[in-house]
């Protein structure tokens, strides 16, 4: 058996603690990628621990990236570049000037002027009762705002009641996983490649995660069917990280397995306002509305800081979501109130018609540094969203691109790999073009610049 020194710090959650042990021993460099870890068994033992608790904490770090779990073989070390936190004092928070990294849009371009204006005038005609406690669902001219724009925008069956407003898609998704597995859901199918922040949500709250692969049309919904799972957590208006769309047959195909299997899709619709190079694509919730659960959020839109996000609920769903919330609305009045007559005046429209326009350039530009670094580029997902998948040939050259781009430029990028929950998975670079803001053609140069070296 493998001896394992952790710096173990248990509280009444002991998973936390040694996920908490085990990340800090990865990022700081004592395990590196390839190492195989203790059997669960083992460091159960050593540590005192039930053996549940370990396999639950290699499987959270799993979903995160940061480990490879298979059956009847060691878990080990992913590959992957860690950012560290650094430990000596004084020092920047991040090893890192600026990055590609996908997921917030350009803060800098906040429309704080028509935000403004919709502030003063929230707070100049506002009844009393805004400054109170709020329905725990949301305020009702925002959820009303919300299902009108959603269904002229997104194509959704759905009416104010329906809409729950959420602090957020992290924590919208948090509070979906505690439903589904109070109603006794165990497990829960996810496209593979995906998203480990989320992954890492679900199992946080003790589902079971299934990874299910995708193709071109989105997720494979034969290898899904040939599962247990009762949930699947689905992005199909622009994959993460491919980009693929799912196409027709595959909707029609999930939406058949939902009501034969009594089970329920999320639908993640994360950048679906943002596309290029072809006409909108409705949300799957408007052809399965009985089975769909759909998560939307203000966060690439507007800002990830406005902690704003929403939920679109099957009725069957909304009276155990509401016994579960509480008596209040997790999200500032005020903020949702302004929220709510920014969309009624048009300035969301307006908004994200002006960031469309400036994505896309980026967009160009990001395609062009590559395709003048390297020869016929595999390029994925350039249509719409925030940004786009290069495949690179091997492990090495994922590595030692990602690794000279911060050694260099202090520059971080997101490798496609650990993006994988099972392996091997393919290689490459996922590319954000949406926050870079001012040092945007900055990095575009050292991204060459490394790309050539290699």
């Amino acid at each position: 058996m493998r001896d394992l020194l952790l710096d173990l710090h248990l509280t009444t959650r002991k998973q936390r603690g040694l996920e908490a042990a085990l990340r800090d021993a990865i990022r700081s460099g004592r395990l590196s990628p390839g190492d195989a870890l203790p059997s669960s068994r083992g460091l159960a033992a050593d540590l005192g621990l039930a053996r549940s608790t370990v396999v639950a904490a290699y499987d959270q770090l799993a979903s995160e990236g940061y480990l490879i779990t298979r059956q009847g073989a060691s878990t080990r070390v992913a590959a992957g570049q860690w950012i560290p936190e650094p430990p000596a004092a004084g020092r920047s928070r991040r090893d890192y000037r600026i990055d590609l990294i996908p997921g917030e849009p350009d803060a800098s371009q906040f429309p704080r002027a028509a935000w403004l204006r919709c502030t003063r005038d929230v707070l100049a005609t506002a009844p009393a009762d805004l400054f109170a406690y709020g329905d725990p669902s949301g305020l009702g001219d925002l959820r009303t705002e919300l299902a009108a724009y959603l269904r002229r925008t997104r194509n959704l069956a759905v009416d104010a009641e329906a809409v729950i407003v959420v602090p957020g898609a992290a924590s919208g998704l948090g509070q979906l996983a505690r439903l589904l597995r109070a109603s006794g859901t165990t497990s829960i199918a996810v496209e593979d490649p995906g998203f480990p922040f989320h992954h890492a949500i679900l199992g946080r709250e003790g589902l079971q995660l299934v990874p299910v692969p995708v193709d071109a049309e989105g997720i494979d919904t034969d290898r899904l069917a040939a599962t247990a799972a009762t949930a699947v957590l689905v992005t199909p208006a622009h994959q993460y990280p491919l980009g693929a769309v799912m196409s027709p047959e595959r909707r029609a195909r999930l939406a058949s397995w939902a009501r034969q299997r009594n089970a329920w899709i999320i639908e993640d619709d994360y950048d679906a306002e943002f596309r290029y190079d072809r006409h909108p694509i409705g949300a799957l919730q408007g052809i399965a509305a009985d089975r769909v659960v759909y998560l939307g959020t203000s966060s690439k839109t507007l800002g990830a800081g406005l902690r704003v996000a929403w939920l679109v609920l099957p009725p069957e769903l909304r009276q155990a979501m509401a016994e579960q919330r509480g008596r209040d609305s997790d999200v500032s009045q005020l903020t949702q109130a302004t929220l709510a007559h920014f969309i009624a005046r048009g300035d969301l429209d307006r908004h994200i018609r002006r960031m469309r326009t400036l994505y896309r350039t980026r967009r160009n530009s990001l395609i062009a540094a590559l395709r003048s670094a390297l020869d016929h580029p595999d390029i994925h997902g350039i249509s719409a969203g925030l940004h786009l998948t290069v495949t690179l040939p091997s492990k090495a050259h994922e590595e030692a691109i990602i690794q000279d781009s911060l050694d260099e430029h202090r520059l971080a990028l997101w490798g496609l790999n650990q993006h994988y929950r099972t392996q091997p998975g393919a290689h490459g670079l996922v590319l954000g073009f949406s926050r870079a803001a001012a040092d945007f053609d900055t990095s575009l140069t050292q991204l060459a610049q490394v790309l050539h070296a290699h």
